[in-house]
């Protein structure tokens, strides 16, 4: 979709976090292969993780 110059650029989330029926989940829609050699990717999915377990 081409850039519109009259709109406000949209945002949208790349992780996020929830809790659902006493359960946490954290969900992200990064996850290219070549994301996983980004350092600040796996610590963004090292610390969703943790938080779903419970361990922050």
């Amino acid at each position: 979709m081409p850039v519109d110059p009259e709109r406000p650029p949209q945002e949208n989330p790349v992780a996020w976090t929830r809790e659902h029926n006493g359960a946490r989940v954290f969900t992200t829609t990064l996850g290219h292969s070549e994301d996983f050699a980004v350092p600040s990717f796996t610590n963004l999915l090292v610390n969703g993780i943790r938080w779903a377990v419970g361990d922050l």
